[in-house]
């Protein structure tokens, strides 16, 4: 076992890390100042720009990386290489739109420059995000649902409404209460 060697990858290891985490906020900076985008207006509709761009600085300096797209996993072994962590319904997973850059078994993006270990530690895979996307998927069935049917009262629509959340809703969807 060569120390020096392993020494030498730790210190360039860190080294990468701190240099992806200055472009990062660099461009958050160049963002910020010519389109006026927070961190979570990036993740939040630009993530796919904001990732290439990311790319491309990090192409300049020869940092080898990879750009990852939700639509880029076909099947939980493609999502098991990047996690340890697996959520329990991966349907609203597949039904997100984000991209990110992973260098060495980090994940980046706007609102983690520092990097992260998992994907699901990125904060646009968080469980507010999850319970977002449910509740809009919920609404959207329930619409697709109710779409023809004629409540008399506001009382016998939340009743059908809560008879279908407890039969046909829960039967399509076990993993989510």
């Amino acid at each position: 076992m060569d120390i020096k060697k392993i020494i030498n990858e730790i210190i360039e290891d860190l080294h990468s890390s701190n240099k992806i985490s200055e472009i990062i906020t660099n461009l958050i900076e160049k963002w910020r100042k010519e389109i006026g985008s927070t961190c979570k207006d990036i993740n939040h509709g630009n993530c796919t720009e904001f990732a290439n761009d990311l790319s491309d600085e990090l192409k300049k300096i020869g940092i080898e990386h990879k750009v990852l797209y939700v639509g880029d996993f076909d099947d939980e072994s493609d999502v098991l290489k990047y996690t340890k962590k697996m959520p329990p319904n991966l349907s609203w997973f597949y039904n997100t739109y984000h991209s990110w850059i992973y260098v060495d078994g980090k994940h980046y993006d706007a609102e983690a420059p520092e990097g992260v270990d998992d994907m699901f530690d990125l904060p646009s895979f968080s469980a507010e995000n999850e319970a977002e996307y449910m509740n809009q998927l919920r609404a959207h069935e329930w619409e697709s649902y109710n779409r023809f049917s004629g409540y008399t009262s506001k009382e016998a629509e939340e009743e059908a409404y809560q008879k279908w959340l407890k039969n046909v809703w829960s039967r399509n969807h076990p993993n989510w209460e």
